[in-house]
This record gives structure tokens, C-alpha cells and sequence, in this order.
């Protein structure tokens, strides 16, 4: 979870609810709240880089205004960070993610599998749809995570030189990682069965892409491993 606060006198605490969906981040600059003082709560780390790049972008320069101040809470001994099995399967990409989802399913009754681009399968959430979803504590995740298409990747890099967030990709990786194993993870830890929470990606991504997430700060710690973790 990401606490963010910025600006003015403490007369009014306000929650906004930034939206992520697809990578589109929405900042509500409200003149109204220039004066006010702003809290934001959010588990997502591009999010709050949002926040603070829109913040520093706009806010009074010369005047009042104070720098955001930001706290980070990734690091609680017992809960975070999390080290998560990474799994590397060349299907892990457009064309072949659903037979990949189709054969997890069929090997392993309890499997949840969190995927975009997969058509046709039971139990397969897609990354926006799961945010949130309680209830799959007891079940075993599995996160396919695959290359962003060229218009995202334009997209989030755009978005990165406007708001001066550097490392943009990885962040948005790491996000969908976090929100995916969270389902049955840290506070959604099952206490009747050991659960599995396991990431699978093409070398290619792992390469270009989540294995630079090892250098990051995070709630999760990715390792590779070389058997089929179903």
C-alpha cells in the first residue's frame, strides 16, 4: 500500500480513487482542492507515481504548495516482501496462452489461472478483473503474464515522459504481479492449506523485462525454476 499526502492546510482530508484500468491513469486536478489537504491510499506503485508526477507537474510553483510526501509500505517483516516461483513456458505469449490456461486447468482442480488473451477456459480472471476479488485464498494461482502489444507499450511510455516515471514498463509489470499474487497471498493467506502462487512468462519477457524487477523495491521477489509447477 502506497499513503500519499500533498499540499495546503489540514482543513479537509480527501480519498480519490485514481483508475488504472489499461494503463490509462486519470488524475482529478480540482482547483478546489488546491487549497486542501489531499490523502491518496493506493496498493498500486504506478498509480502513486501518478499521483506524484501529476502533483509536481502542477502544483503552485513559488506559492504554498508543499512537495508530496510519500510512505511506501512494502517492507513488514512476517507479510512482505513475498518470494514467488517464476516458471518460464514459451507459451506464455498471445497465440498459445490458451491452451497454456486450458492444460494448468485440467492438471490441477483447485488452479486459478490470471491471464489476459485467454478465450474459452474456466477459472481464468483476467489482470482487471481479479483486482480486488476475495475468495480465492484456498485456491492455487497461476499468473501468465505476456507482452504488452506495440499501442501499450506506446501508450505507458508516453505516460512515463509526461509524468517523469522512469522504469515505466517494469512498474506496470510489477503491479499486475503484486495485485495477481495478492489473491492468496500476505493478508489473503489461507490458514487451512498450503495454496501455490506461481508466475509463468516467456523467456523473452523474463529477459527484457521481470528479471530487471529483482533490482526493484517490491512486495514480491521473483526466482526461477525449471520444473512444471503443476
Amino acid at each position: 500500500m502506497q499513503r500519499w499526502c500533498a499540499g495546503g492546510p489540514p482543513k479537509v482530508a480527501l480519498a480519490i480513487s485514481l483508475s488504472a484500468a489499461f494503463g490509462t491513469f486519470i488524475i482529478f486536478l480540482v482547483p478546489s482542492l488546491l487549497n486542501r489537504h489531499v490523502t491518496v491510499l493506493t496498493t498500486e506503485k504506478l498509480v502513486a507515481d501518478a499521483v506524484v508526477g501529476g502533483t509536481n507537474r502542477y502544483r503552485h510553483r513559488g506559492g504554498q504548495s508543499t512537495v508530496t510526501f510519500r510512505l511506501a509500505l512494502d517492507h513488514l517483516p512476517g507479510i512482505y516482501p513475498i518470494k514467488i516461483p517464476s516458471f518460464i513456458d514459451r507459451r506464455a505469449r498471445k497465440g498459445g496462452v490458451t491452451a497454456l490456461a486450458q492444460e494448468i486447468t485440467a492438471s490441477n482442480a483447485n488452479a486459478i489461472v490470471i491471464s489476459d488473451m485467454v478465450r474459452g477456459v474456466d477459472c481464468v480472471m483476467n489482470f482487471q478483473n481479479m483486482k480486488g476479488v476475495n475468495g480465492l485464498e484456498p485456491n492455487d494461482i497461476y499468473t501468465v503474464v505476456t507482452c504488452l502489444s506495440p499501442a501499450k507499450y506506446a501508450e505507458l511510455n508516453v505516460m512515463g515522459r509526461w509524468l517523469d516515471i522512469p522504469n515505466i514498463i517494469q512498474k506496470y509489470y510489477q503491479d499486475q504481479i503484486n495485485q495477481a499474487v495478492g489473491r492468496n497471498c500476505g493478508f489473503r493467506q489461507s490458514p487451512d492449506r498450503e495454496t501455490k502462487t506461481v508466475l509463468i512468462t516467456s523467456r523473452r519477457l523474463w529477459k527484457s523485462v521481470l528479471s530487471e524487477l529483482l533490482n526493484m523495491a517490491s512486495r514480491i521477489q521473483l526466482y526461477e525454476i525449471g520444473g512444471k509447477p503443476w
